[in-house]
């Protein structure tokens, strides 16, 4: 039922540096459930690896940090009455750049700032209870997604480490098309797009591992740099908090293999299920890694993926599953 497909092209050119001719693969694949193309091209990119961050993530004015946030952050009106969502260091508050009806941050740490590595289950497992305890109060049955940015290269414009949450009546371009194939390969095949996926991708070489109600791979057609996705059939919005301990886990297990990869930006999103359809959906966690944060970083959004909406990376997906198990247990 489930298709993975792909075409292979070849270049050839001249490099007179080496004083040879080169050849290039380049790999097409398409997305089993959306047919989206990506192109792979394993070949190091001009990430930086010996980093200089300290101007870029100290000083200036933060409305995250413990002294500004009880004073100046946002209060939501519409379904919290101005009251203060908290626990641990998670802190909800209404963001001041809305983007939907329903639109939240959620701060993750005390902290200013984190290196990849030094994130813990804790910050996100506090963070991710707020939004389903958010979810809870609201009568809204519409469109939600959580999502995070982090570092200028991700599309940041504050280093405190935060969450953005949605609620719309309208679904995003991706969110649209992701439940319309669901919901028309449920109708075609009588089962569930995520539970068959698992079911075909548990034996290949993008599988990762499992945690709890979470099991994470590498995609078949990535969408970015190091995607690593995670895929539990319970839905988010119902989840208790030992069920977002395990997919906070992977997203710290994920971080810290990035890390190592001496990445330190990295853009985070979880397609939340409609309510009440959870039998033809998943929760499903996309994570990807952008160009390391440096004095002069390199943007890794070009027209190819801006404009052309074309999808790549620079390593295969099994390459990448295969070094991240080692950060999964």
């Amino acid at each position: 039922m489930i298709v993975f497909d792909e075409t292979i092209e070849k270049s050839r050119f001249y490099d007179p540096n080496e004083n040879e001719y080169i050849k290039e693969k380049i790999t097409i694949r398409n997305d089993p459930l959306t047919r989206k193309s990506c192109r792979i091209l394993d070949k190091p990119l001009p990430i930086s690896r010996d980093v200089d961050i300290d101007q870029e993530i100290i000083g200036g004015f933060c409305p995250f940090c413990p002294d500004k946030i009880e004073d100046i952050g946002a209060r939501d009106c519409q379904v919290l009455n101005n009251e203060l969502l908290e626990r641990g260091d998670a802190v909800l508050l209404s963001n001041i750049s809305p983007y939907a009806k329903r639109s939240l941050v959620i701060r993750l740490t005390e902290e200013h700032y984190l290196p990849l590595g030094r994130f813990k289950e804790r910050h996100f497992t506090d963070a991710l209870s707020l939004v389903t305890k958010y979810v809870e109060r609201s009568s809204d049955d519409k469109y939600a997604t959580v999502m995070m940015n982090y570092l200028k290269p991700a599309g940041s414009s504050i280093v405190h480490p935060h969450i953005q949450f949605l609620m719309s009546d309208e679904p995003m371009d991706y969110q649209n098309r992701i439940i319309k194939a669901g919901r028309e390969y449920y109708e075609k095949h009588h089962s569930n797009y995520w539970r068959d996926l698992l079911e075909e991708e548990r034996d290949r070489k993008r599988y990762i591992g499992k945690i709890g109600v979470c099991e994470w791979k590498t995609p078949f057609a990535p969408r970015g740099l190091e995607h690593i996705q995670g895929i539990s059939l319970e839905n988010f919005s119902s989840m208790k908090r030992k069920s977002l301990k395990n997919i906070s886990t992977g997203i710290v297990n994920t971080l810290e293999y990035y890390a190592d990869q001496d990445l330190n930006s990295f853009n985070l999103s979880i397609l939340i299920p409609p309510k009440g359809d959870i039998k033809r959906f998943a929760t499903v966690i996309d994570i990807v890694a952008r160009s390391a944060l440096d004095k002069y970083y390199w943007c890794d959004v070009f027209a190819l993926s801006k404009l052309q909406d074309e999808a790549y990376s620079n390593k295969y997906p099994e390459d990448i599953a295969k070094e991240a198990r080692a950060f999964f247990g």
